[in-house]
């Protein structure tokens, strides 16, 4: 895969990328919403939804990536977005989303380790859990580690080199996203931006497996 054009690819669909990184924005208010709403329940089903919609986007170009790896999808129909980010959301979370929030809820420095350990390791995987479900579409088959673990071992060497490849956009980004976190936008656009760059890689490998 050529790296340049993988970095380039989410400026395929402009309109798609800013899109993405509004609906990535909105859970980096939730500090805020806590704030002014007085309620982190009512605060949480503010923006859950909108974590639910990128999920589900990332899957779907997923899947497009299986057919056509020069498609960047537009956000054409809202609701089979959400129902796909809807049915992926809880392996996410399980994955990935509970050992992060552990993290923060544990004072032992050994399940400090622990979580932050898990929450890397299935990070890693993320692309080919995503590109999992969007293979079968079954809400089973997102949390078949199992099956990801296998599939990653097809094309480990070329997994391994594009994810290193990844990493100096990924410290360029983190880079500019902390001298300009104050704007909430320009740091949800360039993870919105990674998010793409990454699955999309990842994806183009996977559908080698399939």
């Amino acid at each position: 895969m050529n790296i340049a054009e993988n970095y380039l690819f989410p400026l395929r669909n402009i309109k798609a990328l800013f899109l993405g990184a509004v609906f990535t924005a909105v859970p980096s208010l939730f500090s805020v919403l806590v704030i002014a709403l007085g309620n982190l329940y009512i605060s949480a089903a503010v923006f859950v939804p909108f974590i639910v919609l990128v999920v589900g986007y990332l899957c779907v170009l997923a899947e497009t990536q299986f057919t056509n790896p020069e498609l960047m999808p537009g956000w054409f129909n809202f609701k089979d977005i959400f129902m796909n980010g809807l049915k992926l959301f809880p392996a996410v979370f399980v994955f990935i989303g509970l050992p992060i929030i552990a993290t923060f809820s544990v004072s032992n420095t050994n399940l400090l380790f622990l979580f932050s350990f898990l929450s890397a390791f299935f990070s890693f995987f993320l692309p080919f859990i995503i590109a999992r479900f969007a293979e079968t579409k079954r809400f089973a088959d997102s949390f078949r580690f199992d099956i990801v673990f296998r599939k990653f071992l097809a094309v480990w060497k070329e997994y391994l080199v594009t994810f290193f490849l990844m990493i100096p956009l990924l410290l360029v980004f983190i880079t500019v996203s902390n001298y300009a976190k104050f704007t909430i936008i320009i740091p949800a656009f360039l993870d919105f931006y990674f998010y793409i760059v990454f699955v999309r890689a990842m994806a183009v490998l996977y559908a080698k497996t399939i």
